[in-house]
């Protein structure tokens, strides 16, 4: 949790939002779960939190109550102040590709996917995912899952292939890479892991900056999101 709210909190800086954790003493120090899963979950409410408000805070609560012994159910919420979900497009939000309002997708991006997708994981986790929302006041994305409570030897495995960079990429296979991507999280964490490669690649914010430079550059990779604003990946494709 604190790693996905410290990834975060430069974005809520961007916009003079205070982004913070609170953790509730009931909290297991180790659970046993799907770790990227859970990131997904809480990287999607908490950067759609930071999206949809303009001024004030975004706050991550978690609690935990022990059903049986060392068996949790783990809950987390995302509260916000900002500007709330009318009860009708309440009943809407998990539904694949809808959002609150058309307007939405123009102004902010997005498909209205991931929370249909967050929904689908915390069903798979044993929980489930419900908002509460007053318009004009904030919401507040609660979400839990099941968890068994493990000692921190329980924890260590070996590591896998896919968790090994080769760091000179860049130097064996030289690459000019451009990235077409309107979600700034999804900017940090391309970039990084590109960087770790040992690639520097070129960032545009929608498919029309991506054509532009595609047009006056000569670039061997581009990586295109499909749903941005002003151009589409699609069209600019």
């Amino acid at each position: 949790i604190r790693d996905v709210v410290e990834l975060l909190s430069t974005r809520g800086s961007e916009k003079k939002i205070t982004v913070g954790y609170r953790e509730s003493p009931s909290m297991p120090a180790w659970i046993l779960g799907d770790t990227t899963r859970f990131r997904q979950i809480l990287t999607n409410l908490l950067s759609n939190a930071i999206k949809f408000t303009e001024n004030g805070e975004v706050t991550v609560f978690s609690t935990a109550v022990e059903k049986s012994p060392g068996q949790y159910e783990i809950q987390i919420s995302v509260q916000d102040t900002g500007k709330g979900i009318s009860e009708n497009a309440r009943h809407k939000l998990f539904q694949p590709f809808t959002q609150a309002d058309v307007s939405t997708t123009r102004k902010y991006g997005g498909t209205g996917l991931g929370l249909a997708i967050c929904k689908g994981l915390c069903e798979k986790m044993g929980g489930k995912i419900w908002v509460e929302s007053t318009e004009g006041k904030g919401s507040t994305f609660s979400f839990t899952m099941s968890a068994k409570s493990v000692r921190p030897e329980e924890m260590s495995r070996p590591g896998r292939a896919s968790n090994v960079f080769d760091i000179k990429m860049a130097e064996k296979k030289p690459l000019r890479i451009l990235i077409a991507e309107d979600n700034r999280v999804n900017q940090i964490v391309l970039t990084g892991m590109l960087s770790k490669l040992g690639y520097t690649s070129v960032l545009a914010n929608n498919g029309q900056e991506a054509l532009d430079l595609a047009i006056s550059n000569d670039y061997d990779v581009i990586l295109m999101d499909c749903h941005m604003p002003i151009l589409d990946g699609f069209v600019a494709t």
